[in-house]
């Protein structure tokens, strides 16, 4: 029943419980006939209905909505929300930061439109590519693929596993496209033939285009040749490289061009991320209730991994190893520039000689030691059991993904009742600005007769041709005959700007 009072609030700008304080109570009780007006009430109503069946539910309508079943294609990226709290919870790496730092995964699926269809939220204890293969199976689980079709995921080369690459390509229902990590710009074979492609940007209008050539030659990838590798070099407009990269894909059937443009587009994820963030407030907490790692023991698989005092241990024989290394190129040289052993040292080269050799002692007993020391750890260790030991905490992320799953159908939905109006008024630049501003806009409900009348009184004085497409608009929604939604079945109309 609240899911709609929410969604309003969201579209409205509220973004979290507290920002509906600044809402018209008695409007959104004259729409939904009944409202949760006191955010502690509300928040009580969303702890019982943040449940994961509830957030799977909106996510399925979600997709129903946007026709995700007909979509083979998608971006598959990691988000991540920097914690600044005191509980201790996992490091991830934060890009807000530029570091590894407490803080929450969220791994978003888009089509490639730009429509978000499904998103996971959870801690690092899985990394990227250990999630990977759970959440794709289960969006296509929640979404009711056929079992027969095949998804594409284009994914950023975080991802990058060769194990993981091999259980793609023993996937059958999976096709993965992605960077290559590490490329070097070495690859390209100047001695063979290469091919030719174009990709067309739109920039402030459908007529204003801009052309990206770009040059590619295609292979089997030399670290398993069941994965195709394409070598892509974009030009500038005197077309000489502006960037050379490596994309690899398992699905060997698809149009080259078709690959190479689905990996170039990726910006439209990262697009909707920020507006995502500005506008729906995708980055909010919602709530800060944790679960310690001890009452989840049971609930989670377990794993092993390289414990931390082993890794700590680790790093420091490296910087030792590393100061060795410099210590005995000064006594090698040393002893290059003093081969008589009987020589007699000035005293100067004297001290300089038991210093070195002082040093390199003290380097490599320290060394021996540490490593002795590590020889007695267990390089693997149970995950679960060093994070109870060292009182790891868990953000409780069910209120978070319940609340961020009805963002993302609020995004969607004005995203979807936006395109009659960015085809109509064809101008990139402000079209998402003035929109919002139409939709945000204050008025006043009526009864006549038996239907509902609501006349808009936008904030800001609309030029002609910009008031024509929105009246155009209203009247296009006028003949839907759609119902009021307080459950009255009475039909509503909306009435034209003057």
């Amino acid at each position: 029943m609240y899911i709609k009072q929410w969604l309003a609030a969201i579209l409205l700008g509220a973004h979290n419980i507290e920002q509906t304080k600044t809402l018209h109570h008695s409007s959104l009780k004259t729409i939904f006939g009944h409202i949760i007006k006191h955010p502690s009430n509300q928040r009580y109503a969303l702890r019982q209905m943040a449940t994961v069946e509830n957030r799977d539910a909106i996510m399925r309508f979600n997709g129903d909505m946007i026709n995700v079943t007909n979509k083979s294609d998608f971006y598959y990226d990691p988000h991540t929300v920097h914690y600044t709290g005191h509980l201790k919870i996992l490091d991830t790496w934060c890009p807000s930061v530029r570091l590894a730092d407490k803080g929450i995964n969220m791994d978003f699926i888009h089509t490639v439109d730009g429509y978000p269809v499904y998103f996971d939220t959870t801690d690092n204890f899985y990394d990227l590519r250990e999630r990977f293969m759970n959440n794709i199976n289960h969006f296509r689980s929640l979404m009711d693929f056929p079992a027969e079709k095949k998804l594409t995921h284009i994914v950023d080369r975080g991802i990058f596993s060769i194990n993981l690459f091999s259980d793609i390509i023993e996937s059958p229902e999976n096709h993965i496209i992605t960077w290559e990590k590490g490329y070097n710009n070495d690859k390209w074979d100047e001695n063979i033939k290469f091919e030719t492609g174009i990709i067309v940007k739109t920039r402030n209008c459908r007529h204003d285009i801009r052309l990206v050539n770009y040059r590619y030659q295609e292979k089997c990838w030399d670290k398993d040749t069941r994965m195709r590798q394409i070598i892509v070099r974009v030009l500038d407009k005197n077309w000489k490289t502006l960037i050379e990269v490596s994309i690899l894909t398992d699905d060997k059937q698809r149009d080259v061009k078709e690959t190479i443009e689905l990996m170039l587009k990726r910006w439209i994820q990262e697009n909707d991320f920020k507006y995502l963030i500005k506008h729906f407030g995708i980055n909010e907490i919602t709530t800060y209730a944790f679960v310690d790692y001890k009452d989840l023991k049971e609930k989670i698989e377990d794993k092993l991994y390289t414990g931390g005092q082993y890794k700590e241990i680790t790093t420091e024989i490296k910087g030792i190893r590393a100061k060795l290394k410099t210590a005995l190129l000064y006594k090698y040289y040393f002893q290059k520039k003093h081969p008589n052993h009987e020589e007699k040292l000035s005293k100067r080269e004297d001290e300089r000689k038991r210093k070195i050799w002082k040093r390199v002692d003290l380097l490599d007993s320290k060394l021996k030691k540490l490593e002795q020391r590590r020889k007695e750890l267990y390089k693997k260790t149970s995950k679960i059991e060093e994070l109870i030991k060292e009182d790891y905490k868990k953000l409780d992320t069910n209120t978070k993904s319940f609340v961020d799953a009805i963002k993302i159908l609020a995004r969607n939905m004005f995203y979807q009742t936006l395109l009659p109006f960015k085809e109509k008024y064809n101008n990139y630049r402000d079209d998402h600005v003035l929109f919002r501003n139409f939709t945000n806009a204050a008025g006043k409900i009526s009864q006549v007769n038996e239907k509902i009348l609501v006349t808009l009184m936008p904030t800001m004085e609309y030029p002609k041709k910009i008031k024509k497409i929105f009246n155009e608009i209203l009247e296009e929604i006028n003949k839907t005959n759609s119902k009021w939604p307080d459950g009255s079945n009475k039909n509503f109309f909306l009435k034209s700007l003057d």
